[in-house]
């Protein structure tokens, strides 16, 4: 028998930034190294390429479709691509600032519709000399490519999935994870935690389902990757302990000075950084969803004892009625309350979550008195006038004429590195960080945001467990209801993986020694 289930992972620490230039002069468009040739000039519009509509989603390998006023009301352009029973559409109403999405799910002659967005557009598509322009960057990554601009030759890079799959052997999940992100907003996100949480459904399926999983993840044994998440995780346990003897130092000094507000405040503590996993069972799902009664179905006892003793997690049951503030509310317990809501919505089997927590201190403060406005460019061109954080200190630096990478350690043995350029070589090019004198001027920024990653998920090869019919995780769940064919009764509920982080970056003054 075969099940599904929702997976719900948070919090991120992956900055990508992209800076676009706007001109006037000639564009020149290339897919996966060759030119385009367009039939109409492209042209830019407020730091936004438009190009023919036609002409691109054609490269794309799209088909385009064209309604006039008298169909529906206004004049309306579509494009469709059809990968692996996977249909994705883009409609336009021309001259309206937004573009709508589609991606279904081929059954036969059903489709199933796995997602819907709309996504905002900078310049709406146009008609000029009887030719359709549509904004290039944002129809390309509709379509999964990535795009890129080339200031100095004037030339928008755009490469598509297709010549990227080709070099994934030995790639780490971090690597693939940013080459299948949005690149059309500015975002963090954690591939730790989220491999953590897919790792623990590995551990629970069986099949294609497990190998799609552990391919995308590139976990090449399962045992050894959960015995590292368990080290890992009592490493972080151990910067808790020492802040528990540094707080019941503070309050025996406070004690001895009768009472006067004398605390160590010199005294530099560890990151506080916390890992937490739970696993939910809904015990009310089949009798809600499907009307059969399952009194005795629970997660297997194998897979509850892995959870606990490799990856520190609990183990709950649910139903119904307390499902949504049980995971909300321990969810918000584990990231200090930062993040207080995740799911909505109680229709789920089975959930498996991993909370991130991390709150530390600079090994170099940044000082207070440098901080200074300054203009910070978003991947869409936009400009903002926000507070830069400056210091110059030693560090970990690189740079080269595609990525810029400097290494900002926390005190106590952590460290952020900061990527400008192509994230996507990062892990290949860290290696050749050197310690040099480095003047650094960071933005403070706060980031709150969720995703669903099921298609980004889906793109890098995790299929079954998306597909109604076709996800194992028998190794999961045990005494499920018999004699109905349960997963033609469900095939419209589909797992998903939801991403939601509150990311802080803010000023701290340097430290007072008190006396």
């Amino acid at each position: 028998m075969k099940k599904l289930l929702s997976l719900i992972l948070m919090l991120s620490t992956l900055l990508s930034v992209f800076t676009a230039t706007a001109a006037d002069d000639e564009v020149t468009v290339t897919l996966d190294g060759s030119p385009i040739e367009f039939d109409a000039r492209a042209f830019i519009e407020n730091n936004v390429v438009l190009v023919p509509m036609r002409a691109i989603f054609e490269a794309l390998g799209a088909d385009v479709a064209w309604y006039d006023e008298t169909l529906w009301g206004a004049q309306m352009a579509s494009a469709s691509k059809m990968t692996d029973k996977i249909d994705t559409t883009v409609n336009f109403e021309i001259g309206k600032n937004e573009m709508n999405k589609q991606i279904c799910k081929l059954h036969g002659d059903a489709a199933e519709i796995l997602s819907e967005e709309t996504i905002s557009l900078e310049v709406p598509a146009v008609i000029v000399d009887d030719y359709t322009f549509v904004p290039l960057r944002a129809v390309s990554e509709a379509f999964g490519a990535e795009v890129s601009w080339d200031a100095a030759a004037r030339t928008v890079i755009i490469k598509t999935h297709t010549s990227t799959e080709q070099d994934m052997s030995g790639v780490s999940f971090t690597e693939k994870l940013a080459r299948y992100m949005p690149t059309d907003k500015n975002y963090m996100v954690s591939p730790v935690s989220i491999k953590m949480a897919l790792a623990m459904a590995a551990n629970g399926a069986l099949g294609d389902t497990k190998s799609e999983i552990l391919d995308a993840l590139g976990i090449e044994n399962l045992d050894e990757y959960n015995d590292y998440v368990q080290n890992f995780i009592a490493r972080l346990n151990g910067f808790k302990k020492e802040n528990e003897e540094i707080e019941t130092e503070n309050a025996k000094t406070e004690e001895e000075n009768s009472g006067t507000a004398w605390r160590r405040t010199n005294q530099r503590r560890m990151p506080e950084v916390e890992i937490a996993n739970s696993i939910w069972y809904n015990t009310e799902y089949y009798e809600k969803e499907l009307g059969v009664k399952a009194p005795d179905a629970a997660f297997a006892p194998d897979f509850e004892k892995l959870i606990a003793e490799k990856y520190d997690g609990v183990s709950q049951k649910v139903n119904y009625g307390n499902a949504v503030n049980s995971v909300n509310d321990w969810v918000s317990e584990k990231t200090r309350g930062k993040i207080r809501s995740i799911i909505d919505d109680p229709a789920f089997l089975a959930a498996l979550v991993n909370a991130v927590y991390m709150k530390a201190q600079w090994a170099e403060q940044f000082s207070k008195s440098e901080t200074q406005k300054d203009v910070f460019t978003d991947r869409n061109g936009k400009e903002h006038e926000i507070d830069f954080m400056n210091n110059t200190c030693h560090m970990a630096y690189y740079s080269d004429d595609d990525i810029t990478m400097a290494r900002l350690p926390y005190y106590g043995g952590l460290s952020m590195t900061v990527v400008l350029g192509d994230n996507t070589r990062f892990e290949e090019k860290r290696g050749g960080m050197t310690e040099q004198l480095v003047h650094i001027s960071m933005p403070k920024f706060k980031i709150e945001n969720e995703f669903i990653l099921n298609d980004i998920l889906n793109n890098m090869g995790i299929k079954n467990a998306f597909d109604s019919n076709a996800g194992d995780f028998d190794a999961m769940l045990v005494n499920e209801p018999e004699g109905i064919n349960t997963r033609e009764r469900r095939n419209n509920i589909h797992g998903r993986v939801r991403v939601r982080r509150l990311i802080k970056n803010n000023i701290k003054k340097t430290p007072r020694t008190v006396k």
